[in-house]
């Protein structure tokens, strides 16, 4: 029996995270032979191929790239290797919830593409940077009201690639975006699910939010310099991101009083990141293009 739907799984330099997912993924209460996971090991140096390989269950597929070629790169080769008529993304560090595909799959039925919950795991009670990263990245929620979804957690029928096509590769970050807007200009709809859940760990240091903000910056630059976010666009997303230093997130309110002395800090935080974030778009704009990294 063909799958009913292909998850893909692009890694490089993953091996600590590769157990944790790959149970997760073999926990699914969706029965074995109605999906496949194709994983694509984009050149690692830390012999996650040679762990991976020899534990794949029948079905599974192992995909290895001779040369860093990037995440967007990596997931194109997992479309292409796909055999059923449904994908679905996430990434090495996640750990999807057993009945993930089973939902997914159901939300696919009123919408072509589904962005699921990405529920960040935080210490108790959350560091700083975990603040700043559960407030500022990862909103689901949000994205679908722009358009697009995160893939740590997408759902897309099969035929949508075939009518816009695959992920830029030539991007170093926000290929999702990107991609997002196209199906949107092609009137594709996107709907957000809050009980498709995905666990993923909260970046633990400022520096991690750091790279996390030039990376997204990078990508949007590139993106801008090419026509390829509407002028519109841009001025929203610029506005909310300003935003986010001056809003107390969900995360900060659930540390007890005695810690929101954190408060003024954590503001801080979201506004390097936010420099962070301008100069990478300063970058992305006047730079030679960058191929996608592994976020």
């Amino acid at each position: 029996m063909s799958p009913k739907v292909s998850v893909i799984i692009p890694f490089r330099n993953a091996r600590s995270e590769l157990p944790a997912t790959m149970n997760a993924l073999q926990c699914q209460t969706s029965a074995p032979d109605t999906f496949e996971v194709i994983w694509i090991d984009d050149a690692s140096d830390d012999e996650s191929a040679s762990w991976l390989e020899p534990r794949l269950p029948e079905g599974w597929r192992l995909l290895v790239h001779s040369q860093p070629r990037g995440a967007y790169a990596a997931r194109n080769a997992g479309l292409r290797a796909a055999s059923a008529d449904h994908v679905a993304f996430t990434d090495a560090d996640c750990r999807p919830r057993e009945d993930w595909l089973q939902r997914g799959l159901m939300a696919l039925a009123s919408a072509p593409r589904v962005a699921g919950r990405i529920e960040l795991e935080l210490s108790s009670p959350p560091s700083t940077a975990e603040v700043v990263d559960a407030g500022r990245f990862f909103r689901q929620r949000r994205y679908v009201q722009e358009g697009f979804g995160a893939t740590a957690n997408l759902f897309v029928h099969r035929r949508v690639f075939d009518l816009v096509g695959e992920f830029d590769e030539q991007l170093k970050s926000g290929g999702d975006y990107e991609f997002g807007l196209r199906c949107s200009k092609a009137g594709i709809a996107i709907a957000y699910a809050d009980d498709v859940v995905v666990m993923h760990p909260a970046r633990s240091s400022i520096r991690e939010l750091l790279a996390k903000g030039e990376r997204v910056g990078f990508g949007t630059g590139q993106l801008v310099r090419r026509g390829g976010m509407p002028a519109r666009r841009f001025v929203a997303r610029a506005a909310d991101r300003f935003a986010l230093a001056g809003t107390r997130q969900r995360a900060e309110r659930s540390v007890p009083a005695a810690g929101r002395s954190r408060s003024l800090l954590a503001r801080g935080v979201h506004v390097l990141v936010l420099i962070a974030t301008i100069v990478g778009g300063v970058r992305g704009f006047l730079l030679p293009r960058a191929r996608a990294t592994h976020d």
